[in-house]
């Protein structure tokens, strides 16, 4: 049996700004809350971050290695990315947290178990506390004992998940939406098809049945999400994810 390892978002984090002395302006922090507000952005408008919370990303993405005796390897990464850090290589603002051959995926189970982890492990980045117990409620490992209760930053620095990215193949893997670009349902967040009168079509601009206006109640469009395009059972509990996901871009 492989055995595969995964990397706290927090223990990176801590890393970083404790012993790498990586340090973001909190002046463009606040600039970044304030006109993400101002521009009435749905997700900023429902977060409860305060101007002080250092954005972080996450994504997904995947990729096939082609050996040269002819052999196929399809393998899955998650990532964690600090989106107001702009080093000279964009490199090394994104921190692989786990990566799988697909083959080994036991259909969605496995990436929701990952899942529930690191969103554990983002929540804590919000209070910037390093965890007393388990995801669970279970003993911690040694490591975390030592520091448990603590700080996660010296410097008391507190952070909030702003984005979430990745093409629509691995959006559709995690969250399971009916909709899909091979599908008669091409898009999560309108009724746009592949088939039926003109006035359906998703390539259809001009008079189109399935035109949403971005400013009609968002409560209502998340419910309907909720409602049409996820599955009735085996979601992973991914609350703040998904109140993101309805509101942003899901392209990398």
């Amino acid at each position: 049996m492989k055995t595969y390892y995964m990397m706290y978002p927090h223990e990176i984090i801590a890393y970083l700004f404790n012993q790498g002395g990586l340090h973001i302006d909190p002046e463009e922090v606040r600039h970044f809350w304030r006109t993400s507000r101002q521009n009435k952005e749905p997700w900023a408008l429902h977060s409860k971050a305060s101007e002080s919370h250092i954005p972080l990303g996450f994504y997904g993405d995947g990729a096939t290695l082609i050996f040269k005796y002819g052999k196929h390897e399809s393998v899955i990464g998650l990532f964690m990315s600090l989106p107001l850090w702009r080093p000279r290589s964009v490199r090394c603002s994104r921190y692989l947290l786990f990566v799988i051959e697909e083959a080994s995926l036991w259909r969605h189970h496995t990436l929701n178990c990952i899942l529930r982890k690191l969103v554990w492990s983002y929540n804590l980045l919000d209070s910037g506390i390093h965890p007393s117990m388990g995801m669970g409620g279970e003993r911690l490992p040694t490591d975390m004992q030592k520091v448990a209760g603590q700080k996660i930053c010296n410097s008391g620095a507190v952070f909030s998940c702003t984005e979430i990215r990745g093409d629509w193949s691995w959006i559709k893997k995690i969250f399971r939406c009916k909709a899909s670009w091979q599908g008669r349902h091409t898009c999560h967040q309108c009724s746009a098809k592949s088939v039926g009168p003109y006035s359906e079509r998703y390539y259809n601009f001009e008079g189109a049945t399935w035109d949403v206006d971005p400013g009609e109640n968002y409560t209502l469009r998340f419910a309907d999400f909720l409602n049409n395009q996820l599955p009735s059972d085996g979601i992973c509990y991914l609350v703040s994810f998904l109140k993101l996901f309805i509101s942003l871009n899901s392209d990398s």
